[in-house]
């Protein structure tokens, strides 16, 4: 009989684990994106670089894999930046266009204390960077402008804070280790830039 009761209990907890692994999540966050910037190289008259900052809504799905390891997708709504060359030590600060971009990642997390009230957990992977459209500054001399896509690694630390069952919120941290290239005037004209931006994310958090 306690060899049948023992067989039972452990059944129980196993099909509650392998239940808990199922569990799909979702984060609806507003984010900031603080861009690092710093120019690499360049054969333009510019000795700086810089782009301006963003506010926008970003969702993270993932699905846990065990009780504390998930996978999770995270991408945002485009926004628009502008990019700025800078000379004589910042006398000189020109816009030379607009970019808008998103940023499509893969993160793989551990989630601390999961089915507490405060569960913080941590991430790395892999993001890519998109430029969707252009617009140059024929006032900077600049009438044409693309810039490159790319793969940069990215990690991640956040907290979810449960205010009912299957309800959160959140507030995550990333950071993207990450340069690019922008090309002018569909010539030799280029400026590689060190971006490096926080991402700053807080919003409401959804389990199901």
């Amino acid at each position: 009989m306690k060899k049948i009761l023992g067989a039972m209990a452990l059944f129980t907890a196993l099909s509650s684990q392998a239940h808990a692994a199922d569990d799909w999540f979702v984060h609806l966050g507003v984010t900031g994106v603080l861009f690092n910037s710093s120019l690499k190289s360049t054969n333009t008259p510019y000795t700086g670089a810089y782009v301006t900052n963003n506010i926008t809504g970003t969702v993270e799905v993932g699905r846990y894999l065990t009780d504390g390891f998930a996978f999770a997708l995270s991408a945002g709504i485009p926004p628009t930046n502008e990019l700025h060359g800078t000379a004589g030590g910042g006398a000189v600060d020109r816009r030379t266009g607009n970019a808008t971009y998103g940023s499509v990642m893969a993160l793989a997390q551990y989630h601390f204390n999961r089915d507490g009230q405060f569960s913080p957990y941590i991430g790395a992977g892999l993001a890519y960077n998109i430029t969707f459209s252009t617009a140059p500054n024929p006032a900077a001399g600049v009438t044409a402008l693309s810039i490159d896509n790319g793969f940069a690694p990215v990690v991640q630390a956040g907290v979810d804070y449960k205010v009912s069952n299957n309800i959160s919120v959140f507030a995550d941290v990333k950071k993207e280790f990450y340069s690019t290239t922008a090309h002018f005037n569909n010539g030799p004209g280029y400026a590689t830039v060190q971006l490096d931006p926080w991402i700053v994310s807080a919003g409401i958090g959804f389990t199901f």
